[in-house]
């Protein structure tokens, strides 16, 4: 699950990165771009909910050897994919949420 998330991640950036090359072969759509951003956000979002749940939960942390362990990205064995999902969707909320007011005003 680990490489599939990392995978996924670059991916959304080399989509972006591409994309807005001077002579590419495909423009990226505005509106595209805006949900390929966002996703790109709550991925960083996620990351960092993940990290410091467990920083904060352990007495000693090594982000080397705890955070990048693939071991603890299964699903139903480790602690670093129920925090990296809930930091997503809690990201996810805050801007839509964010979005929603903007187009209020």
């Amino acid at each position: 699950m680990f490489f599939l998330l990392i995978l996924i991640f670059l991916s959304l950036i080399f989509y972006i990165v591409v994309g807005d090359m001077p002579g590419a072969a495909f423009k990226t759509n505005p509106k595209y771009k805006k949900h390929v951003l966002d996703a790109i956000v709550c991925f960083l979002g996620g990351i960092f909910f993940s990290i410091s749940v467990v920083m904060f939960s352990a007495n000693t942390y090594r982000i080397g050897e705890d955070f990048l362990n693939s071991y603890e990205w299964k699903i139903g064995y480790g602690n670093n994919l129920g925090p990296f999902i809930f930091g997503y969707v809690i990201t996810y909320i805050i801007i839509f949420v964010r979005r929603a007011y903007k187009t209020l005003k």
